[in-house]
């Protein structure tokens, strides 16, 4: 979930492996308000980020996740 005011959320995946930003599938469950456009970003080991290009604003923004390996 990203907050009303933010435009990146840092995600603890635990794959046990580095996957690349392909191998990450995003799924919007409920964007929200300002933001139309979502990314994935600054992939390691253990983390990955997920970027919208405007802050959600209203209830914030939610996304589902997956790595397709």
């Amino acid at each position: 979930t990203l907050a009303a005011g933010a435009t990146s959320q840092v995600v603890v995946h635990g794959a046990g492996f580095t996957p690349t930003e392909n191998m990450i599938r995003l799924t919007p469950r409920d964007p929200g308000g300002a933001a139309t456009k979502w990314w994935v970003s600054a992939v390691t080991a253990t983390t990955f980020t997920i970027t919208v290009n405007f802050a959600p604003g209203g209830g914030g923004a939610q996304f589902g996740w997956q790595i397709i390996r």
